[in-house]
This record gives structure tokens, sequence and C-alpha cells, in this order.
């Protein structure tokens, strides 16, 4: 790219000749071929910052995933059973701002969280 042989470049500047690739087609002649450069990816979702209409929402699932997947395990690990697999096997849990003995108090509005499978996601 800069050999520094120019006087006017910068150095990390791109000049419109590096923009080209010297190609050999049939080995007995040059030509300059464009460099393909990749596209930029789409950016998924938005960004919610404090003030967003989903901030809260945005808050109150980050505090019920960390709360249900960040609990300790019991101290001797035991063998599931399949009925610790069954969807009707939930447990619903309130969080009110202040936080309970189960729960930390936040910043956002109280809520409550539905845990299914508590036993297989510790």
């Amino acid at each position: 790219m800069w050999d520094g042989d120019d006087k006017n470049a910068l150095p990390g500047r791109v000049s419109d000749s590096d923009l080209y690739v010297n190609y050999q087609n049939d080995h007995t002649r040059n030509t300059l071929e464009p460099i393909r450069l990749p596209r930029p990816g789409k950016r998924q979702g938005y960004t919610i910052s404090k003030g967003h209409k989903n901030y809260d929402l945005m808050l109150n699932l980050q505090l019920g995933i960390r709360h249900s997947v960040g609990r300790p395990a019991p101290a001797a690990s035991f063998d599931l059973k399949a009925s610790a697999f069954d969807p009707k096997e939930k447990v619903w849990r309130k969080f009110p701002p202040e936080g309970t003995k189960h729960t930390p108090p936040h910043q956002s509005c109280e809520f409550k969280w539905k845990d299914y499978c508590p036993l297989v996601f510790r």
C-alpha cells in the first residue's frame, strides 16, 4: 500500500492505484481488476438505552434470565426424572423493585417471571 515514495501520501491512506490488483488472465497479458471488498452485513435489531420504550422490558428479561440461570445448583447432584421436563412444571416469582429474600433489588418496575422446568436449567 504505502511505501513512502510519494511525499504527498499519508500513512494508512489508500490511493486509487491500490484499489486494483494485477491479474493475469492468460499468463501473457496483465489486466487490472478491481478489488472486491465484502459488503457490510445488515445490523440486526436496535440499540435500547435508557428512555427507550422497551428499556424496562429489556431490564426485566435480563434480570429474570440471570436469576433463573444463575441460581446455585443443589450441593448433591441428582438424576433428573422425566417429570422435570414437563412444561407444566413451572415457578412464578415476583420481582418487586426493593427485592425479596429470593430476588435482588433492581431499578425497574415490579414484574412477574415464569420459570419453566427450573430443575433442568440450573
